[in-house]
């Protein structure tokens, strides 16, 4: 289980969900189970694979829903002009609940930014100060799946020695970056906003990453930058 704030709250801390292929758990399942016979071991089997058939076909339909939705805030595209602000903002909605209950449903966990800014600041790999420029922002949400500790060597005594820090390294990170829209936006944070091209006004930006270091999960933000 996992709490609102994006907490796990299993005794042993544990994430909730399995990194193995589905076809490995099943050969194991097979192999080591309790089906004596070939045929039950076939029956299983098939059993599995219906099983598989009827999520892919339930999260193709959520997918064909989020591409609908995602269709209004799609950086490539602009249709501000043939949508009101209230067709958008009900657009933004429908979106917002169908990409978190994909990402609840893959046993994704929000990430607080209490948690973000805490793992940044005590963690000794990042010697820089992050800047974003969150007023052009509507909303950033972080996510995560998996963890890991890892040692990294970092650079000390202005690069002549080195030491070793264990960090928490997340498996799988997604962010999501929602800008404000042209209305929202003042006429400084307009201008930064139209230098990146795929950052308009009123779209939504999701990115995936790998392997991310806890502490650097305020540098994903694709308008992040060191000083």
């Amino acid at each position: 289980m996992n709490a609102g704030n994006g907490q796990d709250i299993t005794p042993d801390g544990r994430d909730q969900f399995i990194p193995v292929r589905k076809s490995d758990i099943m050969d194991a399942l097979v192999e080591h189970g309790q089906l004596t016979s070939e045929a039950c071991k076939a029956q299983f089997r098939q059993v599995c694979r219906m099983l598989g058939a009827i999520f892919h076909f339930e999260y193709f339909e959520r997918l064909e829903v989020m591409r609908r939705d995602y269709y209004y805030f799609d950086p490539e595209h602009d249709p501000r002009s043939r949508f009101d602000a209230a067709s958008l903002e009900r657009a933004y909605g429908e979106l917002i609940e169908s990409f978190t209950a994909v990402l609840k449903g893959a046993n994704f966990v929000e990430v607080s930014h209490e948690e973000v800014q805490q793992e940044h600041r005590e963690s000794a790999m990042v010697r820089v100060k992050l800047r974003a420029p969150i007023d052009q922002f509507r909303e950033v949400r972080f996510f995560r799946r998996g963890h890991h500790q890892e040692i990294f060597e970092i650079p000390r005594w202005f690069g002549l020695g080195r030491k070793k820090v264990e960090a928490t390294v997340h498996d799988d990170v997604v962010l999501m970056v929602a800008m404000k829209s042209e209305a929202d936006l003042r006429g400084r944070a307009r201008r930064k906003l139209r230098a990146h091209r795929k950052c308009r006004p009123g779209a939504v930006l999701i990115k995936y990453f790998r392997n991310i270091a806890g502490a650097d999960l305020t540098r994903c933000s694709p308008m992040s930058r060191s000083s």
